[in-house]
Order: C-alpha cells, then sequence, then structure tokens
C-alpha cells in the first residue's frame, strides 16, 4: 500500500496518497496482536523512508511511539528486549528526520530499561543496545552521555562469560566510540579484539568516520591496510561521494583503488544525474564477471531515460535496441517514450505511440 501511495504522490496525487497511508494504518490498528501490530507500523514507516514519504511519517511514527511507551513496563523480559529495539529503530528514524528532541526524550525513556535488562537470550544484547543508545546520543549531541553509556557497555562486556560473540560485542562498543569521536579509544580497543573480521569493523568505521571529516587520503591508507574490510571500506568510501553528489571523486578513488563491483553504480549515478556521456563511458568500463552479454541490462533503463531527458533520442534508443534482457529492454522503451511525451506530447505523440508498440512487442514476448 505505501508503494502505491508514491505511485500517487509521483503523480501529484498528495491526497490520494496520504489516503493510502491512512488506510494503512487503520489495517494496522486492526492488528489484535501488539508484537504483530508493531511490527506492521515499523514496515510502513521503514517503507515510507526509503521511498521518500517523509510527510507521512509522523502519524506512523507517533503510533508506534504510542505503543512502545504504553508497554514498555509491562513486559516480560523477552518482550522488553524486542520492545527496546523497536524503540530503538525508531529513535534512528527520529534522528534522521530532524527531529532530535524527540529522539532524545525516547532515548532518555528507553535508557534506564536497557541498563536493567538481566538475562536476555543472547548473552551480549545489553552490550549491544547499550552500544547502539550511545551512538544516537552521540547524533544528538549529548557526546558525554555517549561516552558514560559506552564506558558501561565496556565494562558489562568485560564481564561476560566468553563466547563466539565476545569479540563483535567488543567491536561494537568501539564502534560506538568512533562515532563519538573517540578514536584513540576506539583503536586501543580494536586492537585487543583478536577475531579479525570484528576487529576491522571498526577500523572500517574510523575509514569512513576520516571521509566525512574530509580526511580522504587518511581513510583509503587505513583502507589499503585491512586484509577481509579492505575493498568493502573503499567501496563505502567511493558511495559517500556517490551520496554526496560528488561523482568525479567516486570515480578516481575506485579507479586508482581497482576498487571491486562499484563501477556500475557510480554508472547509475551519472544516469541519474543527467551525465549520460559519462554514464555510458564508465558502463563500457565495466569488465563482466562472466561471458554474460547482459551483465549490465539492469543499467541500461536508466541510461536510456537519461539520455531521454537531455533530448538525446537517438542516443537513447541505441542504449534500448542494444539491451538482451527483453524486460529490461521494455522498461527502457517505455521510458524513452514517457520522455517524448514530457518534452512536446503533441508534436511527440507519433513518435512516442511508436516507441511504446516497440515496447509493448518486446514485454509480450517475454516468456
Amino acid at each position: 500500500m505505501v508503494r502505491i501511495a508514491k505511485s500517487y504522490k509521483d503523480d501529484q496525487k498528495p491526497d490520494q496518497a496520504k489516503q493510502i497511508i491512512d488506510d494503512a494504518l487503520t489495517v494496522a490498528q486492526r492488528n489484535p496482536d501488539l508484537r504483530g501490530r508493531r511490527q506492521v507500523l515499523m514496515g510502513i514507516t521503514f517503507t515510507l523512508q526509503s521511498t521518500g514519504q517523509s510527510e507521512f511519517l509522523p502519524p506512523t511514527l507517533n503510533q508506534a511511539l504510542e505503543s512502545i511507551r504504553a508497554h514498555l513496563k509491562s513486559q516480560s523480559e523477552e518482550e522488553i528486549s524486542w520492545t527496546i529495539t523497536q524503540a530503538l529503530q525508531v529513535t534512528d528514524l527520529l534522528i534522521a528526520n530532524g527531529q532530535k528532541p524527540h529522539a532524545t526524550a525516547l532515548l532518555n525513556q528507553v535508557l534506564p530499561e536497557i541498563r536493567s535488562l538481566r538475562s536476555t537470550q543472547f548473552l551480549a544484547e545489553k552490550v549491544y543496545l547499550l552500544s547502539q543508545a550511545a551512538t544516537q546520543y552521540a547524533a544528538v549531541g549529548q557526546a558525554s552521555q555517549a561516552k558514560a553509556i559506552l564506558a558501561t557497555a565496556q565494562s558489562t562486556a568485560q564481564a561476560l562469560k566468553p563466547s563466539p560473540f565476545l569479540d563483535n560485542a567488543f567491536a561494537q562498543v568501539a564502534i560506538g566510540y568512533v562515532k563519538n569521536g573517540q578514536l584513540q579509544t576506539a583503536r586501543e580497543l580494536a586492537n585487543r579484539i583478536k577475531t579479525r573480521v570484528d576487529r576491522e569493523q571498526v577500523f572500517q568505521a574510523i575509514a569512513m568516520h576520516y571521509v566525512k571529516s574530509g580526511n580522504v587520503d587518511q581513510a583509503v591508507k587505513l583502507a589499503r591496510s585491512l586484509s577481509t574490510a579492505k575493498n568493502l571500506t573503499l567501496t563505502d568510501i567511493v558511495r559517500h561521494y556517490l551520496v554526496n553528489k560528488q561523482y568525479d571523486q567516486a570515480l578516481k578513488i575506485a579507479q586508482r583503488e581497482n576498487v571491486q563491483g562499484v563501477l556500475s553504480d557510480i554508472a547509475l549515478a551519472y544516469a541519474e544525474a543527467g551525465k549520460s556521456e559519462q554514464a555510458l563511458r564508465v558502463a563500457k568500463s565495466v569488465k563482466p564477471l562472466s561471458n554474460n552479454p547482459a551483465h549490465l541490462d539492469w543499467l541500461m533503463p536508466a541510461l536510456a531515460r537519461s539520455f531521454a531527458q537531455q533530448g538525446q533520442f537517438e542516443q537513447a534508443l541505441q542504449v534500448a535496441q542494444a539491451i538482451k534482457d527483453k524486460q529490461y529492454k521494455s522498461q527502457a522503451l517505455t521510458a524513452i517514450a514517457a520522455q517524448y511525451i514530457a518534452k512536446d506530447r503533441v508534436a511527440n505523440r507519433s513518435k512516442a505511440t511508436e516507441v511504446l508498440d516497440q515496447a509493448l512487442k518486446v514485454a509480450s514476448s517475454i516468456k
């Protein structure tokens, strides 16, 4: 239902979109099972966030918050742990949407419940929850509170019996230190972690801290030193620049460091930014992992749309006609037809119809 609302929103029909969201919330509230009802509300919330419908988030978040606050103290230990996890997920969304006072209020309510947890199904769960809460306090600007909570999380982890999850618990605490700006403390704790995968998680977080602070050379140097997380960390660095629309910088790092599996993402970012020629050039440089000639067909509809949006319909059609996968070919042709109409509905009607007929023919042949 949320994705249907997105379609109405994209068609400039906000009233219909809002009605769909209201209907979805009504259906969720009819669920007699508390956990199930809250899961549905959280699902609606995350989908709204991921589809860019933040204007519809407040009522959904309010309903989720009401459910959490009303039942936080009236549950078993296991149920409280589950509720705390969901509360911290809501807090993340509140922070992401600039509602820091509401996020802080919820954190202040949840923190005593985390501290009082005694026995949970997973021994290290209290450490994870404390580390997550500390990270969120850091995100709302309460660094001293975050520092104190992380110290508690670390001492809690040190008191645990040895287990396969202990190193990962320490890694989560160390990542919390990174996000609170305590890099030296994070490094010291990371160097005491025996498991390489868990240890490199911390250094990956430190590298991203460097990038966000503008110290990309230091971030890349640290990434190069890693073993299991080298390519993953470099990929995260590249994607940081893509998110911030610094496409040329992303491409420079990807090519210089030979980052695997990220060039297609850069090509897509160029295409969606209307930089068709750059997108095509990067796409042609992507080496297939196998002899599959259609390995980049998923990218081609965006590239065809990009050319068409620039009025370069001949190039757009060339891209579309070269697509091997029929589903993607149909999508590309449909996107081109839509741009013909967008440019000039009257003058381009016959051409749009012709291209749509091609798209329909291709789609009809899919078995």
